[in-house]
């Protein structure tokens, strides 16, 4: 019917389906098509939401510099147009690249010009969504406290706005704070609340994600069985409703799972599937996840030398994406490959600058794992200065990483008092809001009856009224119509009166003209009396 309007919004739908997807070429499609037709002058501002979409396709698959070139044009045009909605988003997309570039700064600046113009415009939803990114960088930097503060005033505002999809992604992330310090229990009851939300409102991505993050916190409780079980009830899901980048990360987390428990077939046969769907997406961070723990099962098995060509490959994508963990990670199992074939020399090497990667990207875990190995080597080739030095390194860092354990375990403890009151608080204010709920629904349910009572009384009024004013016409046409009568009565007599006399002149007319004619009785009596006398007279004389 060549409604233009109609079909940008399907396309749009498409669009946002096929990204939600991993489908970033069907995506694509229908951006060109968006494209296309916003090039008319009625459809411009489509345009934004073009561009919008492009900057998200590259976000996703970790084009980090493209994706900001087409946000930014979203802020040129929008601040043409003066479409502060978009331009609200434009920011807050923009601030969230700079977070995936560990640049917090520049990205708490972004996120608060969103909020800036969001508050403009009173967009609820998107303060709301800026709010837990900023939750989500203090998370980042260790801030937890300040974390779960936001991420509960975000939930707060979900709640109020009665946005269900942004409550459970709340759920989620102060889920992940709560995992981040240790406390598993309080992270699964939220992962928990999130899987149920997704449920109700039919989310199955989302539904999918908040399983493959359960099954993450069982991992970590060190219960293997559970984990694997939820895993693959996420893969089953993640495959259903097509999500592949979802998928090919649960079914590398999977694998992981395997490999721990040294089933190495089911593990690489896993990570095979994971590697193709990742290289199929162009999904780098899964990919090196992915070729990480080939590398490690490759080891395991003594396949030094595939183990040592994948990593290659995993370090090139790791410098690629600028990631320093992956970096040190690689060139730390590279490392621990030459040790184990005696390759000394060059296992010092890799050692080394895996520890100076590691050092500079405050990633202790690698640094632990680093110093001991060294320690070990050195004391091997009798290089006791080295050594000593590589055991304080260690010692120092394992003493840190217990004390953050233990942080962790106080944290917990203080996060679980802490959430227990802010329960006992929402609990608390549930009931004041549901004893002012049944007061007003109380009072709106008098205000009804009275409402009601009064419509009656006017109804009523109204038909008496009706039935009045409906007597009296009929009252005033029956005293018309009598009116009418008794003259049409008046004027009949009048007439008939009128032919009674015209009736009787005439009898009497009539009677004086018969007079006139016929002889007078007393003539007629005389000569009948004389006609008798004369008759007697002569039968006397006869006798």
């Amino acid at each position: 019917i060549n409604y233009e309007k109609g079909l940008i919004d399907a396309h749009t739908r498409l669009v946002i389906y096929y990204i939600r997807k991993g489908d970033f070429d069907s995506a694509g499609k229908y951006i060109n098509k968006i494209f296309a037709a916003a090039n008319k002058k009625e459809f411009n501002p489509f345009t934004n939401k073009a561009y919008i979409f492009l900057g998200e396709v590259h976000r996703l698959n970790g084009r980090f510099d493209s994706a900001k070139v087409y946000y930014n044009k979203v802020v040129d045009l929008a601040t043409e147009q003066n479409d502060l909605k978009d331009l609200s988003v434009a920011y807050a997309n923009i601030g969230t690249v700079f977070m995936l570039q560990n640049d917090y700064i520049k990205a708490t600046e972004l996120f608060k010009k969103a909020i800036s113009v969001a508050e403009t415009i009173s967009d609820h939803n998107r303060i709301t969504l800026c709010n837990l990114r900023l939750a989500d960088m203090a998370r980042i930097q260790g801030k937890t406290k300040e974390s779960v503060e936001l991420y509960n005033h975000a939930i707060n505002s979900a709640q109020k706005l009665g946005d269900k999809s942004l409550l459970a992604s709340c759920y989620d992330n102060i889920g992940d704070s709560y995992k981040d310090i240790g406390n598993y229990p309080l992270a699964l009851s939220y992962f928990q609340n999130s899987n149920k939300i997704a449920k109700e409102i039919g989310e199955k991505n989302r539904e999918a994600s908040s399983l493959n993050s359960i099954a993450q916190v069982y991992y970590l409780m060190n219960d293997s069985r559970r984990s694997l079980e939820t895993n693959l009830l996420a893969e089953k899901m993640a495959r259903e409703v097509g999500n592949k980048g979802l998928f090919s990360f649960i079914i590398a987390n999977i694998a992981e799972i395997y490999k721990l428990n040294k089933n190495y077939e089911k593990a690489l046969a896993y990570l095979h599937e994971a590697d193709s769907v990742s290289v199929a997406l162009d999904d780098k961070l899964t990919l090196m996840l992915v070729y990480l723990n080939q590398a490690d099962i490759y080891k395991l098995q003594k396949k030094y030398d595939k183990a040592l060509g994948i990593l290659d490959i995993c370090y090139k994508i790791a410098c690629e994406l600028n990631h320093p963990n992956s970096i040190a990670s690689s060139l730390y199992t590279k490392a621990s490959i030459f040790s184990e074939r005696n390759e000394t020399q060059k296992a010092i090497e890799y050692y080394e600058r895996a520890l100076k990667i590691a050092t500079e990207g405050d990633d202790l875990d690698n640094v632990k794992q680093i110093s001991e190995d060294l320690f070990h080597i050195y004391e091997n080739k009798k290089d006791f200065g080295k050594a000593l030095t590589m055991h304080k390194l260690f010692v120092q860092i394992k003493d840190s990483l217990n004390s953050e354990t233990q942080i962790k375990k106080f944290a917990a403890v203080e996060y679980q008092a802490k959430e227990d009151k802010l329960k006992t608080e929402h609990l608390a204010k549930e009931r004041t809001h549901a004893a002012e709920q049944k007061e007003k629904e109380l009072e709106i349910a008098n205000q009804k009856i009275l409402r009601n009572a009064f419509i009656a009384g006017f109804v009523l009024i109204g038909l008496l009224a009706f039935i009045i004013f409906r007597s009296l016409q009929r009252s005033r046409k029956a005293k018309q119509i009598i009116e009418l009568q008794k003259t049409e009565v008046e004027h009949q007599k009048e007439i008939i009166e009128e032919k009674q006399t015209e009736i009787i002149d005439s009898i009497m007319y009539a009677r004086r003209i018969q007079r006139a004619l016929i002889t007078p009785e007393r003539y007629i009596e005389s000569s009948l009396n004389k006609l008798v006398s004369d008759r007697d007279k002569n039968e006397n004389k006869k006798n």
